[in-house]
Protein backbone atom coordinates (compact mmCIF):
# COMPACT_ATOMS: atom_id res chain seq x y z
CA UNK A 1 0.00 0.00 0.00
CA UNK A 2 1.24 3.64 -0.63
CA UNK A 3 2.28 5.35 2.02
CA UNK A 4 1.59 8.53 0.57
CA UNK A 5 -2.32 7.23 0.38
CA UNK A 6 -2.62 7.03 4.15
CA UNK A 7 -4.22 9.87 6.37
CA UNK A 8 -5.74 10.13 9.37
CA UNK A 9 -9.39 10.69 9.63
CA UNK A 10 -10.25 13.39 12.39
CA UNK A 11 -13.56 14.87 13.30
CA UNK A 12 -13.35 18.41 12.48
CA UNK A 13 -14.34 20.35 15.72
CA UNK A 14 -17.18 22.60 15.15
CA UNK A 15 -15.03 25.99 16.50
CA UNK A 16 -12.45 27.38 14.02
CA UNK A 17 -10.18 28.62 16.97
CA UNK A 18 -10.27 25.28 18.67
CA UNK A 19 -9.26 23.27 15.38
CA UNK A 20 -6.48 25.75 14.07
CA UNK A 21 -4.63 24.25 17.83
CA UNK A 22 -5.30 21.20 17.39
CA UNK A 23 -2.20 19.91 16.89
CA UNK A 24 -0.62 22.78 19.08
CA UNK A 25 1.30 22.35 22.22
CA UNK A 26 -0.77 21.95 25.46
CA UNK A 27 -0.24 25.70 26.20
CA UNK A 28 -1.14 26.87 23.06
CA UNK A 29 -4.55 24.64 23.13
CA UNK A 30 -4.94 26.61 26.73
CA UNK A 31 -4.65 29.76 25.50
CA UNK A 32 -7.28 29.06 22.54
CA UNK A 33 -9.58 27.43 24.91
CA UNK A 34 -9.43 30.75 26.87
CA UNK A 35 -9.91 32.80 24.72
CA UNK A 36 -13.30 31.23 23.43
CA UNK A 37 -14.32 31.30 26.98
CA UNK A 38 -13.69 34.95 26.99
CA UNK A 39 -15.52 35.45 23.79
CA UNK A 40 -18.77 33.85 25.38
CA UNK A 41 -18.79 35.79 28.14
CA UNK A 42 -17.09 33.42 30.88
CA UNK A 43 -14.55 35.47 32.58
CA UNK A 44 -13.96 33.19 35.59
CA UNK A 45 -14.50 29.18 36.26
CA UNK A 46 -16.67 31.08 38.83
CA UNK A 47 -19.14 31.51 35.88
CA UNK A 48 -20.04 28.05 35.13
CA UNK A 49 -18.74 26.11 38.26
CA UNK A 50 -18.50 25.74 41.91
CA UNK A 51 -15.44 24.96 44.03
CA UNK A 52 -15.76 21.89 45.72
CA UNK A 53 -14.47 22.21 49.20
CA UNK A 54 -11.51 19.96 50.55
CA UNK A 55 -14.11 18.24 52.75
CA UNK A 56 -16.24 17.29 50.00
CA UNK A 57 -13.21 15.96 47.77
CA UNK A 58 -12.06 13.70 51.06
CA UNK A 59 -15.38 11.76 51.62
CA UNK A 60 -15.57 11.28 48.40
CA UNK A 61 -18.83 12.80 47.36
CA UNK A 62 -17.70 14.03 43.78
CA UNK A 63 -18.45 11.18 40.98
CA UNK A 64 -15.68 11.02 38.84
CA UNK A 65 -17.09 11.71 35.72
CA UNK A 66 -17.28 15.36 37.02
CA UNK A 67 -13.63 16.15 38.02
CA UNK A 68 -11.76 18.46 36.36
CA UNK A 69 -8.47 19.52 37.09
CA UNK A 70 -6.42 22.33 35.37
CA UNK A 71 -2.51 22.51 35.08
CA UNK A 72 -0.67 24.50 38.25
CA UNK A 73 0.11 28.24 36.96
CA UNK A 74 -1.88 27.99 34.37
CA UNK A 75 -4.54 31.34 33.57
CA UNK A 76 -8.07 29.19 33.70
CA UNK A 77 -6.69 27.42 37.28
CA UNK A 78 -5.28 31.29 38.27
CA UNK A 79 -8.68 32.66 37.20
CA UNK A 80 -10.97 29.85 39.22
CA UNK A 81 -9.19 30.73 42.60
CA UNK A 82 -7.36 27.07 43.11
CA UNK A 83 -4.87 25.08 41.70
CA UNK A 84 -3.78 21.45 41.43
CA UNK A 85 -1.61 21.59 44.53
CA UNK A 86 -4.98 22.73 46.36
CA UNK A 87 -8.14 22.01 45.05
CA UNK A 88 -8.54 21.22 41.58
CA UNK A 89 -11.89 19.23 41.55
CA UNK A 90 -14.33 21.21 40.95
CA UNK A 91 -18.37 19.98 40.30
CA UNK A 92 -21.15 21.67 37.83
CA UNK A 93 -23.50 24.04 39.46
CA UNK A 94 -26.79 22.92 40.14
CA UNK A 95 -30.09 24.46 42.05
CA UNK A 96 -31.08 21.20 43.01
CA UNK A 97 -30.80 17.43 43.32
CA UNK A 98 -34.28 17.02 41.43
CA UNK A 99 -31.49 17.63 38.11
CA UNK A 100 -28.99 14.82 39.42
CA UNK A 101 -31.18 12.32 41.16
CA UNK A 102 -34.40 11.73 38.31
CA UNK A 103 -35.82 12.55 35.73
CA UNK A 104 -38.51 15.05 35.38
CA UNK A 105 -42.07 15.27 32.61
CA UNK A 106 -44.48 17.91 32.33
CA UNK A 107 -47.66 16.15 31.97
CA UNK A 108 -50.22 18.98 30.95
CA UNK A 109 -51.87 21.44 32.56
CA UNK A 110 -55.13 21.96 34.87
CA UNK A 111 -56.77 24.29 35.80
CA UNK A 112 -58.98 24.87 39.77
CA UNK A 113 -62.08 24.62 39.88
CA UNK A 114 -64.01 27.84 39.70
CA UNK A 115 -67.80 28.83 41.16
CA UNK A 116 -70.34 29.31 38.18
CA UNK A 117 -72.05 32.25 37.85
CA UNK A 118 -75.42 31.42 36.18
CA UNK A 119 -75.91 34.83 34.41
CA UNK A 120 -78.22 33.12 31.77
CA UNK A 121 -81.03 32.79 34.64
CA UNK A 122 -80.90 36.18 35.69
CA UNK A 123 -80.23 37.73 32.17
CA UNK A 124 -83.65 36.81 31.35
CA UNK A 125 -85.37 39.01 34.38
CA UNK A 126 -82.73 41.94 33.85
CA UNK A 127 -81.55 42.50 30.47
CA UNK A 128 -79.04 44.08 29.04
CA UNK A 129 -79.10 47.99 27.35
CA UNK A 130 -77.24 50.92 26.04
CA UNK A 131 -77.87 54.09 26.17
CA UNK A 132 -76.26 56.71 24.53
CA UNK A 133 -76.39 59.64 27.33
CA UNK A 134 -75.54 60.52 30.50
CA UNK A 135 -78.74 60.49 32.92
CA UNK A 136 -81.45 57.94 32.24
CA UNK A 137 -85.44 59.25 33.09
CA UNK A 138 -87.95 56.71 33.42
CA UNK A 139 -91.97 58.07 33.17
CA UNK A 140 -94.11 56.12 36.06
CA UNK A 141 -97.35 56.48 35.47
CA UNK A 142 -99.49 56.07 39.28
CA UNK A 143 -102.26 52.97 39.31
CA UNK A 144 -105.70 53.09 39.13
CA UNK A 145 -107.30 53.79 42.25
CA UNK A 146 -111.25 53.82 43.69
CA UNK A 147 -114.50 52.53 41.36
CA UNK A 148 -117.49 54.48 40.11
CA UNK A 149 -119.03 56.65 42.52
CA UNK A 150 -123.06 56.17 42.52
CA UNK A 151 -124.59 59.51 41.75
CA UNK A 152 -128.50 61.24 42.62
CA UNK A 153 -129.95 62.66 39.32
CA UNK A 154 -129.84 66.17 38.46
CA UNK A 155 -127.14 66.68 40.88
CA UNK A 156 -123.16 67.44 40.33
CA UNK A 157 -121.30 64.87 38.82
CA UNK A 158 -118.34 63.66 41.11
CA UNK A 159 -115.16 64.86 39.78
CA UNK A 160 -112.64 62.29 39.83
CA UNK A 161 -109.15 63.16 40.68
CA UNK A 162 -106.65 62.50 37.40
CA UNK A 163 -103.95 59.80 37.64
CA UNK A 164 -100.30 61.31 37.75
CA UNK A 165 -97.24 60.33 36.73
CA UNK A 166 -93.82 61.03 37.88
CA UNK A 167 -90.14 61.21 36.76
CA UNK A 168 -87.64 58.49 38.02
CA UNK A 169 -84.05 59.54 37.27
CA UNK A 170 -80.82 57.27 36.95
CA UNK A 171 -77.14 58.14 36.75
CA UNK A 172 -74.54 55.32 36.24
CA UNK A 173 -71.69 54.76 38.03
CA UNK A 174 -68.20 53.44 37.07
CA UNK A 175 -66.25 49.94 37.13
CA UNK A 176 -62.83 49.32 35.95
CA UNK A 177 -59.86 47.06 37.01
CA UNK A 178 -56.82 45.99 35.22
CA UNK A 179 -53.90 43.03 35.08
CA UNK A 180 -50.44 44.49 34.61
CA UNK A 181 -47.70 42.18 32.87
CA UNK A 182 -44.14 43.80 33.28
CA UNK A 183 -41.41 43.39 30.67
CA UNK A 184 -39.65 40.73 33.33
CA UNK A 185 -43.03 38.74 33.26
CA UNK A 186 -43.28 39.02 29.04
CA UNK A 187 -39.97 38.12 28.31
CA UNK A 188 -39.80 35.40 30.54
CA UNK A 189 -42.80 33.92 31.52
CA UNK A 190 -42.74 30.07 29.93
CA UNK A 191 -45.72 28.55 27.87
CA UNK A 192 -47.67 25.96 30.59
CA UNK A 193 -47.82 22.82 30.24
CA UNK A 194 -45.27 22.83 27.72
CA UNK A 195 -42.76 19.66 27.91
CA UNK A 196 -40.41 22.08 26.03
CA UNK A 197 -39.19 24.84 28.94
CA UNK A 198 -37.81 27.51 26.32
CA UNK A 199 -41.00 28.40 25.16
CA UNK A 200 -42.43 31.61 25.80
CA UNK A 201 -45.98 31.88 27.14
CA UNK A 202 -47.10 34.81 27.24
CA UNK A 203 -49.67 34.55 24.79
CA UNK A 204 -51.34 32.02 26.85
CA UNK A 205 -51.02 33.85 30.15
CA UNK A 206 -52.42 36.71 28.70
CA UNK A 207 -55.54 34.45 27.44
CA UNK A 208 -56.16 33.07 31.36
CA UNK A 209 -55.66 36.36 32.77
CA UNK A 210 -58.67 37.51 30.00
CA UNK A 211 -60.68 35.34 30.68
CA UNK A 212 -60.25 36.26 34.80
CA UNK A 213 -60.81 39.85 34.46
CA UNK A 214 -64.14 38.42 32.20
CA UNK A 215 -65.24 36.32 35.06
CA UNK A 216 -64.29 39.22 37.85
CA UNK A 217 -67.20 41.40 35.68
CA UNK A 218 -70.12 39.03 35.21
CA UNK A 219 -69.68 38.58 38.95
CA UNK A 220 -69.58 42.20 40.13
CA UNK A 221 -72.34 42.84 37.82
CA UNK A 222 -74.80 39.22 39.34
CA UNK A 223 -73.59 40.66 42.83
CA UNK A 224 -75.07 44.51 41.88
CA UNK A 225 -78.39 43.13 40.71
CA UNK A 226 -78.62 41.39 44.30
CA UNK A 227 -77.85 44.41 45.99
CA UNK A 228 -80.24 46.27 43.98
CA UNK A 229 -83.05 43.94 45.07
CA UNK A 230 -81.74 42.86 48.55
CA UNK A 231 -79.99 46.52 49.86
CA UNK A 232 -82.21 48.75 47.79
CA UNK A 233 -78.84 50.94 46.89
CA UNK A 234 -75.86 51.47 45.44
CA UNK A 235 -72.75 53.31 46.48
CA UNK A 236 -71.40 56.00 43.74
CA UNK A 237 -68.69 58.53 44.26
CA UNK A 238 -69.23 57.26 48.21
CA UNK A 239 -72.08 58.49 47.86
CA UNK A 240 -75.56 56.11 48.75
CA UNK A 241 -77.91 56.24 46.06
CA UNK A 242 -81.24 54.61 46.93
CA UNK A 243 -83.42 52.76 44.73
CA UNK A 244 -86.75 53.73 46.70
CA UNK A 245 -88.10 50.66 47.37
CA UNK A 246 -90.77 50.61 49.96
CA UNK A 247 -90.18 49.79 53.37
CA UNK A 248 -93.46 47.58 53.20
CA UNK A 249 -92.03 45.42 50.59
CA UNK A 250 -89.34 43.67 53.13
CA UNK A 251 -90.97 40.90 55.00
CA UNK A 252 -89.49 39.39 57.94
CA UNK A 253 -89.94 35.73 59.38
CA UNK A 254 -89.42 37.46 63.29
CA UNK A 255 -92.58 39.72 62.74
CA UNK A 256 -94.70 36.40 61.45
CA UNK A 257 -93.92 33.01 62.78
CA UNK A 258 -89.99 33.31 64.01
CA UNK A 259 -86.50 32.68 62.34
CA UNK A 260 -86.22 29.56 60.18
CA UNK A 261 -83.24 28.93 61.94
CA UNK A 262 -79.36 30.03 62.13
CA UNK A 263 -76.79 29.43 59.67
CA UNK A 264 -72.91 29.77 60.80
CA UNK A 265 -70.48 28.27 58.12
CA UNK A 266 -71.51 24.59 57.11
CA UNK A 267 -73.62 24.77 60.50
CA UNK A 268 -77.30 24.86 59.62
CA UNK A 269 -79.71 25.03 62.53
CA UNK A 270 -83.42 24.99 61.34
CA UNK A 271 -85.94 26.30 64.25
CA UNK A 272 -88.22 23.96 65.12
CA UNK A 273 -90.66 26.01 66.28
CA UNK A 274 -91.03 28.91 62.95
CA UNK A 275 -93.46 27.33 60.50
CA UNK A 276 -92.22 28.42 56.92
CA UNK A 277 -95.09 27.16 55.03
CA UNK A 278 -97.07 29.12 56.61
CA UNK A 279 -95.25 32.22 57.04
CA UNK A 280 -94.86 32.00 52.77
CA UNK A 281 -98.65 31.39 52.27
CA UNK A 282 -99.31 34.74 54.43
CA UNK A 283 -97.14 36.93 52.67
CA UNK A 284 -98.36 35.25 49.39
CA UNK A 285 -102.26 35.58 49.99
CA UNK A 286 -102.45 38.81 52.83
CA UNK A 287 -99.74 40.77 51.82
CA UNK A 288 -98.97 40.00 48.04
CA UNK A 289 -103.29 40.43 47.20
CA UNK A 290 -102.41 43.80 44.59
CA UNK A 291 -100.32 40.61 43.01
CA UNK A 292 -102.54 37.68 43.16
CA UNK A 293 -103.19 37.09 40.00
CA UNK A 294 -99.55 37.56 38.65
CA UNK A 295 -96.86 34.65 38.69
CA UNK A 296 -94.79 34.85 41.66
CA UNK A 297 -90.57 32.91 41.57
CA UNK A 298 -89.23 32.60 44.72
CA UNK A 299 -85.57 33.04 44.11
CA UNK A 300 -83.33 31.63 46.64
CA UNK A 301 -79.61 29.96 47.53
CA UNK A 302 -79.32 26.36 48.47
CA UNK A 303 -78.25 27.20 51.91
CA UNK A 304 -81.85 29.06 52.56
CA UNK A 305 -83.46 26.14 50.89
CA UNK A 306 -82.30 23.82 53.61
CA UNK A 307 -83.33 25.86 56.15
CA UNK A 308 -87.08 24.93 54.67
CA UNK A 309 -86.43 21.61 53.65
CA UNK A 310 -85.14 20.79 56.97
CA UNK A 311 -87.65 22.35 59.29
CA UNK A 312 -89.64 19.91 61.39
CA UNK A 313 -92.52 21.30 60.73
CA UNK A 314 -92.23 20.61 56.94
CA UNK A 315 -90.56 17.12 57.58
CA UNK A 316 -93.85 16.82 59.21
CA UNK A 317 -96.72 17.13 56.65
CA UNK A 318 -94.41 16.31 53.67
CA UNK A 319 -93.46 12.96 56.22
CA UNK A 320 -91.80 11.11 52.82
CA UNK A 321 -89.92 13.78 51.45
CA UNK A 322 -86.71 12.21 53.11
CA UNK A 323 -87.22 8.18 53.14
CA UNK A 324 -88.48 8.09 49.88
CA UNK A 325 -85.88 8.11 47.00
CA UNK A 326 -88.26 9.82 44.44
CA UNK A 327 -89.00 13.16 46.93
CA UNK A 328 -85.15 13.80 46.36
CA UNK A 329 -84.84 13.17 42.41
CA UNK A 330 -83.64 16.20 40.69
CA UNK A 331 -85.65 18.02 38.21
CA UNK A 332 -87.73 20.71 38.15
CA UNK A 333 -90.33 18.20 36.22
CA UNK A 334 -90.68 15.61 38.54
CA UNK A 335 -94.01 15.99 40.28
CA UNK A 336 -92.59 14.81 43.58
CA UNK A 337 -89.61 17.18 44.12
CA UNK A 338 -89.22 19.71 47.15
CA UNK A 339 -89.79 22.29 44.73
CA UNK A 340 -93.40 20.89 43.99
CA UNK A 341 -93.75 20.53 46.93
CA UNK A 342 -93.42 23.68 48.31
CA UNK A 343 -95.83 25.18 45.62
CA UNK A 344 -98.20 22.43 46.81
CA UNK A 345 -98.82 24.12 49.70
CA UNK A 346 -98.63 27.41 48.82
CA UNK A 347 -101.44 26.82 46.62
CA UNK A 348 -100.95 25.30 42.64
CA UNK A 349 -103.36 27.72 41.78
CA UNK A 350 -101.64 30.74 42.57
CA UNK A 351 -98.79 29.73 39.87
CA UNK A 352 -95.79 29.54 42.24
CA UNK A 353 -92.41 28.68 41.21
CA UNK A 354 -89.16 27.99 43.53
CA UNK A 355 -85.97 28.53 42.28
CA UNK A 356 -82.33 28.03 43.63
CA UNK A 357 -80.12 30.24 42.15
CA UNK A 358 -76.43 28.55 43.71
CA UNK A 359 -74.04 31.54 41.88
CA UNK A 360 -70.78 31.95 43.80
CA UNK A 361 -67.35 33.11 44.20
CA UNK A 362 -64.53 33.08 46.00
CA UNK A 363 -63.60 36.13 47.48
CA UNK A 364 -59.96 38.16 47.58
CA UNK A 365 -58.73 40.68 49.82
CA UNK A 366 -60.55 43.52 50.34
CA UNK A 367 -64.09 41.59 49.29
CA UNK A 368 -67.09 44.74 48.52
CA UNK A 369 -69.02 42.54 50.55
CA UNK A 370 -66.34 41.41 53.34
CA UNK A 371 -66.63 37.99 53.11
CA UNK A 372 -62.93 36.58 54.29
CA UNK A 373 -60.41 36.28 51.37
CA UNK A 374 -60.47 32.23 49.89
CA UNK A 375 -64.21 31.62 51.10
CA UNK A 376 -66.86 30.65 48.70
CA UNK A 377 -69.85 32.52 49.20
CA UNK A 378 -73.03 32.91 47.55
CA UNK A 379 -74.01 35.50 45.31
CA UNK A 380 -77.47 35.61 46.76
CA UNK A 381 -77.19 35.89 50.79
CA UNK A 382 -77.68 33.44 52.68
CA UNK A 383 -81.44 34.02 54.54
CA UNK A 384 -82.96 35.79 51.85
CA UNK A 385 -85.85 35.72 49.08
CA UNK A 386 -86.29 37.31 46.81
CA UNK A 387 -90.06 37.27 45.89
CA UNK A 388 -90.19 38.26 41.77
CA UNK A 389 -93.30 38.72 40.48
CA UNK A 390 -94.03 38.62 36.44
CA UNK A 391 -95.22 42.29 35.88
CA UNK A 392 -94.55 42.13 31.98
CA UNK A 393 -97.84 42.74 30.89
CA UNK A 394 -97.64 45.98 32.48
CA UNK A 395 -94.65 47.59 30.72
CA UNK A 396 -90.47 47.91 31.08
CA UNK A 397 -88.42 44.59 32.06
CA UNK A 398 -88.37 43.88 35.63
CA UNK A 399 -84.86 45.80 35.89
CA UNK A 400 -82.14 46.16 33.51
CA UNK A 401 -78.57 46.21 33.95
CA UNK A 402 -77.77 49.50 31.80
CA UNK A 403 -74.64 50.72 30.31
CA UNK A 404 -74.03 54.47 29.42
CA UNK A 405 -71.36 56.40 27.91
CA UNK A 406 -67.80 55.52 28.29
CA UNK A 407 -64.57 57.31 26.72
CA UNK A 408 -62.80 53.24 26.23
CA UNK A 409 -65.54 52.61 23.63
CA UNK A 410 -64.31 54.21 20.76
CA UNK A 411 -62.61 57.52 22.45
CA UNK A 412 -63.16 60.97 23.63
CA UNK A 413 -64.40 62.36 20.49
CA UNK A 414 -67.11 59.31 19.91
CA UNK A 415 -67.92 57.90 23.12
CA UNK A 416 -69.80 54.38 23.06
CA UNK A 417 -72.13 52.48 25.86
CA UNK A 418 -71.29 49.10 26.40
CA UNK A 419 -68.19 47.17 27.95
CA UNK A 420 -65.06 47.70 27.02
CA UNK A 421 -61.55 44.91 27.31
CA UNK A 422 -58.62 46.86 25.88
CA UNK A 423 -54.97 45.71 25.60
CA UNK A 424 -52.56 48.31 26.24
CA UNK A 425 -48.81 48.66 25.00
CA UNK A 426 -46.96 51.34 27.10
CA UNK A 427 -43.99 50.90 24.13
CA UNK A 428 -46.57 51.97 21.82
CA UNK A 429 -46.82 55.24 23.03
CA UNK A 430 -43.38 55.69 22.16
CA UNK A 431 -42.51 57.70 25.47
CA UNK A 432 -39.44 57.74 28.28
CA UNK A 433 -41.92 55.91 30.77
CA UNK A 434 -43.10 53.44 27.93
CA UNK A 435 -39.71 52.54 26.75
CA UNK A 436 -37.49 52.38 29.32
CA UNK A 437 -39.94 50.61 31.77
CA UNK A 438 -42.49 48.95 29.26
CA UNK A 439 -45.43 46.86 30.45
CA UNK A 440 -48.51 45.38 29.45
CA UNK A 441 -52.08 46.17 30.56
CA UNK A 442 -55.13 44.13 30.31
CA UNK A 443 -58.56 46.10 31.07
CA UNK A 444 -61.93 45.52 31.88
CA UNK A 445 -64.71 47.59 32.59
CA UNK A 446 -67.69 49.67 31.38
CA UNK A 447 -70.05 52.76 32.86
CA UNK A 448 -73.47 51.50 34.24
CA UNK A 449 -75.49 49.50 36.23
CA UNK A 450 -78.49 48.12 37.21
CA UNK A 451 -81.86 50.16 37.16
CA UNK A 452 -85.06 49.14 38.75
CA UNK A 453 -87.90 50.66 37.00
CA UNK A 454 -89.80 48.81 38.85
CA UNK A 455 -88.81 49.30 42.61
CA UNK A 456 -92.48 49.22 43.79
CA UNK A 457 -92.68 45.81 42.97
CA UNK A 458 -89.83 44.66 44.61
CA UNK A 459 -90.56 42.20 47.85
CA UNK A 460 -88.13 40.54 49.87
CA UNK A 461 -88.34 37.85 52.40
CA UNK A 462 -85.49 37.43 55.33
CA UNK A 463 -85.84 34.40 56.59
CA UNK A 464 -82.80 34.87 59.80
CA UNK A 465 -84.46 38.36 60.86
Amino acid sequence: MNNSMLHLKVNKPKIPMLESVMFKSESEKEAAIEEVFLRVGVKTIGDIIAPITHEESKNGKIPSNIKFAFKEGSKLAEKSKFSQNSFSSVKLGTTGSDYLDGTSLITGVIEQVTPVVENEVIAKMFPEGEYEANKLFMDVWQPITGMTHQNAMDTPVQVVQKRGFQTEEWLPPFAIEMIQINQNEALNLRDPGNQNLAIRGLAACMSKWSAQLTHRGGTRRMNDIYQAIFTGSYTWQDQSISYGIPSGNRFTAGALNGVWGSVSGSNIVPNANSNPILDLITIRNLLLILYKNLNVTLIMNPITGSLFNQNPTVINRVNTQYSDRIMQKHGDNNPNSVKSVLSYYLGADLDIDVMYDASAYIADVNDPNGHAAGTTNYLLPTGQIWIKVDTNAFGAPYGEYAYSLAAQNGGMQNARPGKFFQIIDSMASNTIQGVTQPMIALMNGWRGGVRLPRYFDVFTFNVLS
